[in-house]
């Protein structure tokens, strides 16, 4: 895991504590136990609701340069693509019936990863749905094309995304 995809989980599923310890909320171990094999400062608790995975460390956000209000404008394309695939990993649902990867939020934040994902040549749209905004990217093709450039970090939603490519016909 780079740098950049570790900044894309933290703004996607992280919470900033203080600025010595942010902490990463998932239900998903494999993401959870990921993190601690990559990160030294980082430890995991199971909890009710799945996993703490807590990162401490000297001046974490001045480290890590996040600000968790807006989304980076990332000119190069190594770290446009690790900071996506960190996020995506961290917030996205699939759908393998209908094709879509899925991702709910504010809509100034989806128009920002939408920015960044038409850098991929990415095609996504943004939907409003009664006072939420979700953020699709549908059909085969676009869920390829999304896999080819950024894909997932886990094996599990790799596997997903394989599985909605290859469903029906």
């Amino acid at each position: 895991m780079e740098n950049l995809e570790l900044i894309g989980l933290l703004y996607s599923c992280g919470s900033v504590k203080s600025k010595n310890i942010i902490e990463i909320q998932t239900k998903r171990k494999e993401l959870a136990e990921l993190i601690c094999s990559l990160i030294a400062l980082a430890t995991m608790k199971s909890t009710s609701r799945g996993y703490s995975v807590k990162i401490t460390g000297k001046n974490l956000i001045k480290n890590f340069g996040i600000d968790k209000t807006k989304i980076p404008d990332l000119e190069n394309k190594g770290e446009r693509t690790g900071f996506l695939r960190g996020f995506f990993e961290g917030k996205s649902s699939i759908s393998i019936v209908t094709r879509i990867i899925r991702m709910s939020g504010k809509r100034e934040q989806l128009e920002n990863l939408k920015k960044l994902l038409d850098s991929e040549n990415v095609n996504s749209v943004i939907y409003n749905s009664g006072g939420y905004y979700s953020l699709y990217i549908e059909g085969k093709s676009r869920c390829e094309i999304f896999r080819d450039k950024i894909g997932f970090l886990t094996r599990e939603k790799k596997d997903k995304l394989d599985k909605t490519i290859s469903f029906g016909i």
